[in-house]
């Protein structure tokens, strides 16, 4: 049986971590510059980006809708190419930094840091996905 996959590359900029909302699945900065990755793509997927704390891993999840309710929500197998740089790694210490250092200013519709940031730089990565 031969497996489909797409490459997806993404651009995490610094509009997506302006704009990025700390603690959120879908509205955090990965998921922002993966959904702008997506609509570039023309490809029919919602993204958002899981956490988990206790193993600080950041899991990036895709779906694809069939129908017009969340029982219909098709999962995307996906994952993090890492190439020259571990890229899941980069991701994780991403995620960790936004959701800990930044703070959302819904006034503004905003994000910004509590001290300086390390990890949370504007960086590329790809993603393969099982379709």
């Amino acid at each position: 049986m031969r497996i489909n996959t797409h490459k997806l590359k993404v651009k995490v900029t610094d509009e997506h971590i302006k704009k990025g909302m700390p603690d959120s699945c879908d509205k955090c900065a990965i998921a922002l510059a993966v959904q702008s990755a997506i609509d570039n793509d023309g490809a029919p997927w919602q993204c958002n980006v899981e956490f988990t704390n206790a193993t600080t891993t950041a899991k990036i999840n895709l779906a694809t809708w069939k129908g017009k309710t969340w029982e219909d929500e098709v999962a995307k197998s996906c994952f993090v190419v890492d190439n020259k740089e571990d890229n899941q790694e980069k991701i994780n210490q991403f995620v960790n930094e936004f959701d800990s250092n930044f703070s959302w200013d819904s006034n503004a519709e905003e994000s910004t840091p509590y001290k300086p940031i390390v990890h949370c730089k504007p960086f590329d990565f790809e993603l393969e996905v099982i379709t």
